[in-house]
């Protein structure tokens, strides 16, 4: 037994020198609120600021080699600042630099300027000038209060609980916005963009109060938009649930919902079907709606009392399926083409419904092709 133990401990001795123990460098100065952290990691890593009540700011790396890694810490007349960078004297720095974390407490009320050549930065409780951005990473968020201007070129967004004005951007990822209160906005070149519960704060002056979102690939969705909303994707569907004034959206391969809009729409995808449901006073502003699909099913609800200039058109292609129909709840008669004509070498036929309800002071025009066309009245 005794022979086993010492084999054991040696095995263990051998063992254990070579495994990689994460390391800690610390250090702590005494900051007033207002300053600023400054943060450059040239060298990348994570960047993780948490804010405090404590009049202190203190700097925690912690890694594989926290202790090699060229780094930086000073307090300066404004505040505080971090630097890692390129040492041929710290050759390890290359290997390590990724998986350190820099964590970072300081006063609530502070202001951070932020860089990280490649790792995601989370910021979280607080209040001031937020400006940053990583080469690769996430950024997470929450709980702050002031000006954010954040950018990453490969990451996801994620922006809740706070109350901000400024711009989160990525250029291939998603953003989320969540429970945030300003005028901020959100973008990405490559994903989905998705607003729930973003608000103007109470009598905020701004010059632009309609929401605007544009992603080169992604969906988009926007819980509300009582100014209007104007968004575009390239790929992906869109989802707005409520809006006053008037929307504009465009997909170049998706569906449109539109689940409420208090004024007027333009909505148009290159392939896929579009839903829209119009509520309010018909009789207040401008009500005028124009759809297109080149690929799809439109449904249009409207207000029973709508004056209305209707023209709804289907361009039937052949291709082994051409049972499509235009359904009216306001007693319209549908035109239809019986023989089939040639368009641009193909065989097409027509299908078209154009009429007035009331007055006709709404134009109300939809196009699709080889889809079905419903304009519905609302039952509430």
């Amino acid at each position: 037994m005794k022979k086993q133990l010492t084999v054991i401990a040696c095995v263990l001795g051998l063992v254990l020198p070579a495994l990689a123990v994460p390391e800690k460098t610390e250090k702590t100065f005494d900051s007033k609120p207002g300053q600023r952290l400054v943060v450059d990691l040239k060298t990348g890593g994570k960047i993780l600021v948490t804010g405090w009540k404590q009049g202190k700011v203190v700097v925690r790396v912690e890694g594989k080699s926290a202790d090699e890694l060229p780094l930086t810490v000073r307090q300066t007349e404004d505040g505080v600042e971090v630097e890692t960078r390129f040492s041929s004297e710290k050759a390890n720095w290359k290997r390590y630099s990724g998986d350190n974390v820099v964590s970072i407490h300081v006063p609530f009320k502070y202001n951070l300027k932020l860089r990280s050549m490649g790792g995601s930065i989370e910021i979280s409780g607080v209040s001031g000038e937020i400006t940053g951005r990583t080469m690769g990473g996430d950024l997470k968020l929450s709980d702050l209060k002031g000006v954010v201007y954040m950018k990453t070129m490969g990451g996801d967004v994620t922006l809740k609980n706070s109350h901000v004005d400024g711009e989160v951007r990525t250029m291939g990822g998603r953003v989320l916005l969540e429970d945030v209160v300003g005028d901020v906005k959100g973008s990405s070149m490559g994903g989905n963009v998705i607003y729930r519960n973003v608000k103007k704060k109470p009598g905020q002056k701004v010059t632009d109060k309609v929401v605007r979102i544009s992603t080169m690939g992604g969906t988009v969705n926007v819980d509300e938009a009582p100014e209007g909303a104007d968004v575009h994707t390239m790929g992906g569907e869109i989802t707005v649930k409520s809006a006053g004034k008037f929307i504009k959206a465009k997909t170049m391969g998706g569906d449109i919902h539109i689940d409420a809009i208090d004024g007027w729409v333009w909505a148009k995808t290159m392939g896929g079907d579009v839903k829209v449901f119009m509520v309010g006073n018909p009789a207040k502003g401008d009500r005028h709606a124009e759809i297109v699909s080149y690929g799809g099913d439109i449904e249009l609800v409207v207000p029973a009392n709508l004056s209305m200039d209707v023209d709804l058109k289907v361009d039937i292609f052949k291709n082994g399926h051409n049972d499509y129909s235009i359904h009216s709840d306001f007693g319209l008669k549908v035109k239809e083409e019986k023989e089939w004509r040639i368009l641009k070498g193909k065989k097409v036929r027509t299908l078209r419904m154009v009429g007035k309800v009331g007055d006709g002071k709404n134009k109300v025009e939809i196009r699709t092709i080889n889809g079905n066309i419903y304009l519905r009245k609302a039952k509430r």
